[in-house]
């Protein structure tokens, strides 16, 4: 395989995996497909309910192949352009180049297209010739079709083969174009899970208006997630681990759904990450934000029962983020995101000036998160010990957690001994998101080559020649595995410069192994200002590149643990040596 001249967003082979689960996919987040396949799948269209809903397979013309006639093999490429989301197929015969061009339209989200071009090379006047086979066929297992117009006068053609010829004495000539217009349909799907915090914190930091709008699908489906609380006899709302268009539970398997209730703190701690980044009060004042995070210390609390024996809250009978094991009492993880839902609860009702519950303070400060005192470790649940039950595996990152996205309060020996204990037992054909917090763990200890090695292990999920992820090492699970992209990103997000989002600011404490020298980040965003962030091993360079006007960005400064004070001014590269530190706000000064 060979890479597009040494750009690392374009990907070239000469030949296609031999398992087509791994050929790429081109969407616009509404619009998707896998290259050569006869389908594509729309955002909205869906299939079957509670625990068959899947995306409605759409019959697509735009699965062809382009062949060259005759018995001779002329040279072909396929290229992935991650940059423009384009996938290219090109055959190189002596006299002419024919290029086959798939991509989903950037701006007009419900069309993709495809166009083949054909290129002369010499000064023949004899006609071209490629072939075009084509599966597609106008109907679907999900949908009921009936004819209607193409899109704005374009024709599809129904025939399973046809020919393209590029006219004699024509140097460049277009082929074939044909577009798409899919519309949205009904039902539900198996769509998101767990994304709100493996991919999530990425997109906030980049895209602060695409977080928003992700928000906001967790906002369309809160009233299902109280009807999924209600039906376990619970109050507020209960996310699903499996959700779709309604928020009801479509897991298939009814373990998951019923026991894996983490999810809804991780639902909220999207929302907390959120209002730390942007202060925007407007969601969660008159976008239903408020609701959402009141239903949610709700349900924490009717889920909660009251130990005499230790005088502290427990939750029984979950599953951890370690599907390995269930119907297990105070799962560290799932506890520790449950005191998290409720602070930040308490937290927006103040800032909101609204009355909070006592009950939500009380309960974060009695909830039990299991400690054992003597090894001055988390167990990740009431009863387990390594040591007592030795090679005993855990499925993926589960207590390691804790330290990173949680932040939950523990020392930096209990943060090893978390890592060093959960570490070995981890299974290492687990999913590809676990190693990835391990390595931003050793980070946070300065364990540079211990983050190096655990970081390394991703490399195994991610296939060639189109670097498309898959959930496990051994190449079974989900493809395109966006969990294990999320960790893996969020290694150099926040691993890598050290950025936590907090109340007070965004903290930074840079550390990366010795084979990276600099770090360039651009276009970070944090209360309305966009920054570029240079860090090597002795300096660190901020600059403010943009500020939001409507409604005004809030002025920055960089302060280091040491005291010292960096104005960040648009426009103004402001550096220092690298250190820890925080940004924050500008005490009495405007953009």
């Amino acid at each position: 395989m060979a890479h597009g001249e040494g750009d690392p967003g374009v990907f070239t082979a000469t030949a296609l995996p031999g398992d087509p689960r791994l050929l790429p996919t081109v969407t616009n987040a509404f619009l998707g497909t896998r290259v050569f396949r006869d389908i594509l799948h729309a955002a909205g269209v869906y299939s079957g309910a509670a625990g068959d809903t899947h995306r409605a397979d759409v019959p697509s013309p735009l699965g062809l192949r382009m062949a060259a006639p005759g018995a001779h093999c002329p040279a072909e490429s396929f290229t992935l352009d991650t940059w423009t989301g384009t996938f290219s197929h090109t055959i190189r015969s002596p006299g002419y180049t024919a290029t086959h061009q798939l991509y989903a339209h950037h701006s007009l989200v419900h069309l993709m297209a495809f166009s083949i071009t054909v290129r002369r090379l010499d000064g023949s006047t004899h006609p071209i010739t490629v072939q075009l086979q084509s599966l597609f066929v106008p109907q679907s297992q999900d949908l009921d079709l009936t004819p209607g117009p193409d899109f704005q006068g374009a024709q599809t053609a129904p025939e399973s083969r046809s020919t393209a010829s590029a006219p004699a004495a024509c140097p460049t000539a277009p082929a074939a174009r044909t577009t798409g217009d899919t519309s949205s349909g009904t039902s539900q799907s198996r769509l998101v899970a767990w994304q709100d915090t493996w991919v999530f914190p990425n997109i906030l930091l980049l895209y602060p208006e695409a977080a928003r709008a992700v928000l906001h699908y967790r906002l369309r489906t809160l009233e299902g997630a109280r009807r999924n609380a209600q039906e376990q006899g619970y109050e507020g709302a209960k996310f699903p681990w499996e959700s779709a268009a309604t928020g009801r539970e479509v897991c298939p398997e009814e373990i998951y759904g019923a026991q894996e209730i983490h999810v809804s703190g991780d639902v909220l701690m999207a929302f907390e990450q959120y209002y730390c980044t942007t202060q925007d009060q407007q969601l969660f004042r008159e976008d239903g934000g408020w609701e959402l995070v009141e239903a949610v210390a709700q349900y924490w609390c009717s889920r909660m029962e009251w130990s005499e024996e230790e005088q502290l809250y427990h939750i029984r009978g979950v599953m951890p983020p370690d599907e390995y094991h269930s119907q297990v009492d105070n799962s560290a993880f799932t506890n520790a995101v449950a005191r998290r839902s409720l602070n930040f609860a308490a937290d927006l009702a103040r800032d909101l000036l609204l009355p909070v519950p006592e009950e939500w303070e009380d309960r974060a400060r009695k909830i039990k998160v299991p400690f054992d005192e003597e090894r001055k470790y988390h167990p990740e649940y009431d009863g387990y010990s390594p040591a007592l039950s030795p090679g005993e595996p855990v499925k993926q990152a589960d207590v390691v957690l804790l330290g990173f996205p949680l932040m939950h309060p523990m020392s930096a020996e209990v943060r090893r001994n978390d890592l060093e204990m959960y570490e070995p037992v981890t299974d290492p054909a687990g999913p590809a998101m676990t190693w990835s917090m391990f390595a931003v763990g050793w980070l946070e200890l300065k364990e540079l080559q211990r983050a190096r090695s655990q970081l390394q292990k991703c490399f195994s999920n991610i296939t060639e020649p189109f670097k498309v992820w898959v959930e496990n090492s051994d190449g079974s699970g989900a493809v395109n595995f966006l969990t294990g992209m999320g960790g893996f990103l969020q290694v150099v997000l926040f691993g890598f410069t050290g950025f936590r989002i907090t109340r007070s600011g965004l903290l930074f404490d840079p550390a990366f192994p010795d084979d990276i020298t600099k770090l360039n980040v651009s276009s970070i965003s944090y209360l309305g200002n966009k920054l570029e962030v240079t860090i090597t091993r002795e300096e660190t360079r901020m600059e403010v590149t943009e500020t939001c006007r409507d409604p005004p960005a809030s002025a920055l400064e960089a302060v280091l643990e040491s005291g010292q004070r960096f104005p960040l001014r648009e426009g103004q590269s402001i550096s220092f040596p690298t250190a820890p530190g925080w940004i924050q706000r500008s005490p009495g000064r405007t953009t």
